[in-house]
């Protein structure tokens, strides 16, 4: 029945819309599901309890049906029945349809597959594959022309440009920190003018701080902080600066010196803050959001915890003056943290002075070890590989390297607000 429907739906007069007619059905659909699984839910929890009690089977007839329901929407895999409709509506329409009425049915689309099959990724990438190609000036039709650097992105409207904040908006508070695995989210973002984007930041570090999940692979730090780059730096002012990521195209060195101050930064203006939201207010939440997201930073080695930081610090300086105040403390404070777990592994305490001397490669099988001695050729190198040291700090940042990453970090703090980069210099 529903294959009859949609099969119907492209074949309809142009000036009817068939957005609101496929949106209210996956509505009904997804919604029906929902109460189906409640009603599923609440009918297994009665049939333990009857069960326990009676040992009667505790069903009736409308749980058996609308558990009948569920596994009929999933075996039927509904998702690509409205996507093959949509399609079919695309190259119906063709070139002349509307980015806002493309990107609405893909919304959609994907309120339904998070609905009706949460653990599908690959849905959801194919919703926002299909909306990058269109914008990008492809087709949306799957089977079309696919964008290349010959076609103009399409413009968007204000309508346009809303229904695309929301449409990044939507997965973010299920998946949170999984937005990331998303093939064409980050290429969206680009659609969306500086404002929007940072909207969608907003949304997006609230939903991986509710989380509670950690970063723990650079590579995944570094796309993070690429998506909220509209929290952590003003606009750019021409396309080679936005063009340029967080790192710009300028060495680390200069980079440095700039911040501290040594040597040639900067422009006068650039990144500073300038530009900042005149609502002052605002603007503290949003550097506060970011500066939290600096804890979610966790990884047992150390030297992999100190490029974390490392990174975080060489992202959140662009911000200027004004930011590195709230962004870059957190930082210092993780510092100081690692700096705690590197000193109690580089500065190991000696074994008491009457505790007996460890028996290098002493086992069970004493006798046989004896009874098979290496050769004399063999002795000195079996003394040194005994005398080796198995609790030798062996890391490659140790507590000096923290000392100067801290007083670096302080410095670029100082810039904007004094008072508070000399009470962190106190306290290294």
């Amino acid at each position: 029945t529903l294959e009859t429907f949609l099969g119907v739906c492209p074949k309809l007069r142009e000036k009817v819309n068939i957005r609101t007619i496929v949106g209210s059905m996956m509505d009904r659909l997804s919604n029906y599901f929902d109460d189906a699984r409640l009603v599923q839910s609440d009918a297994a929890d009665a049939n333990e309890e009857t069960t326990g009690d009676e040992g009667g089977d505790g069903g009736d007839g409308s749980a058996a049906s609308r558990q009948a329901a569920v596994a009929a929407i999933t075996e039927v895999d509904a998702f690509h029945m409205f996507d093959r409709c949509i399609q079919r509506v695309y190259t119906a329409k063709g070139s002349s349809m509307p980015p806002k009425e493309v990107i609405r049915l893909q919304t959609a689309l994907l309120n339904f597959s998070l609905k009706v099959y949460p653990d599908k990724m690959g849905q959801i990438s194919e919703c926002l594959g299909v909306c990058a190609k269109y914008l990008g000036g492809g087709s949306a039709d799957k089977d079309g022309a696919v964008a290349g650097g010959a076609l103009a992105p399409r413009e968007l409207d204000s309508v346009a440009v809303d229904e695309l904040e929301k449409l990044l908006s939507i997965p973010l508070d299920s998946l949170a920190l999984r937005v990331l695995e998303l093939e064409h989210y980050s290429d969206l973002l680009t659609f969306l003018p500086w404002d929007n984007r940072r909207q969608v930041a907003v949304v997006m570090l609230n939903a991986v701080l509710n989380s509670g999940a950690n970063l723990t692979d650079i590579g995944q730090i570094k796309e993070m902080l690429s998506i909220i780059t509209p929290l952590i730096q003003d606009e750019p002012s021409g396309a080679d600066n936005a063009a340029g990521g967080a790192d710009g195209g300028v060495s680390r060195t200069t980079n440095l010196m700039g911040a501290l101050g040594v040597g040639p930064g900067q422009p006068d203006g650039m990144f500073d803050g300038a530009d900042a939201d005149p609502n002052p207010l605002s603007f503290v939440d949003e550097q506060v959001l970011v500066g939290k997201l600096v804890h979610l930073l966790r990884s047992d080695d150390t030297d992999v915890a100190y490029e974390m930081l490392t990174v975080a610090r060489r992202y959140l300086r662009e911000g200027g003056k004004k930011r590195m105040a709230y962004t870059l403390t957190p930082v210092v404070f993780a510092a100081f943290e690692l700096l705690d777990a590197v000193k109690k592994a580089e500065f190991m305490p000696a074994p008491p002075a009457d505790a007996p001397p460890p028996v290098p490669g002493a086992s069970a099988d004493d006798d046989k070890a004896d009874a098979a001695s290496p050769p004399d050729g063999d002795v000195a190198s079996s003394a040194e590989a005994g005398n080796a040291d198995p609790l030798a700090f062996n890391k490659a940042v140790n507590c000096r390297k923290l000392f100067v990453f801290l007083q670096e970090t302080a410095a670029m703090i100082a810039q904007g607000d004094p008072e508070l980069g000399f009470k962190l210099y106190l306290q290294i």
